[in-house]
């Protein structure tokens, strides 16, 4: 990205420091796991509510299907977002891919967390498709545009929440 002191029809930059500055962040890449406590405990409840947010659900939904008010499940919530060091419902999803809370590729939420090295490999896609079906073939990629449909719908409510 070219910065606009750059851009100033080929004049010097009036501020080179600020220059030099944004190039050293533009270089170091983030850890997205900067600031996650993996580790952190969560009583039943937090944990109850941390998966209902991976569900999509809104505060008062979750009220209503924990008979909790909306108040209380806010508070609960900011002491998930506390113990967890996340502060979005969007880096809560990803704390609890992470933590092992949610296993990818799963119905449904494991008993206790799975180390994320622990679960199982994928199996290869390419040993799912019968690549002689054309028929079949057809089906998978539009099951699979459907799915990345649905995918980008879900995470689009997610920035809205």
């Amino acid at each position: 990205m070219t910065s606009p002191a750059k851009r100033m029809n080929g004049h010097a930059p009036i501020r080179p420091h600020l220059e030099q500055q944004e190039d050293e962040e533009m270089d170091s890449t983030p850890n997205r796991l900067d600031g996650f406590e993996l580790t952190a405990e969560l009583s039943a409840t937090e944990l109850k509510i941390a998966r209902l947010v991976i569900c999509g659900r809104s505060n008062v939904e979750i009220g209503v299907l924990i008979d909790r008010a909306e108040d209380t499940v806010k508070t609960a919530l900011r002491k998930v977002f506390q113990k967890t060091g996340t502060t979005t419902r969007a880096s809560l999803v990803a704390w609890m891919y992470e933590s092992g809370h949610v296993v990818a590729g799963t119905f449904g939420f494991p008993d206790v967390p799975v180390s994320p090295a622990a679960s199982p490999p994928a199996e290869p896609f390419e040993s799912l498709l019968d690549l002689d079906d054309p028929a079949r073939v057809n089906r998978v990629r539009r099951r699979l545009a459907d799915v990345r449909g649905d995918l980008h719908r879900a995470l689009a409510s997610l920035g809205n929440l």
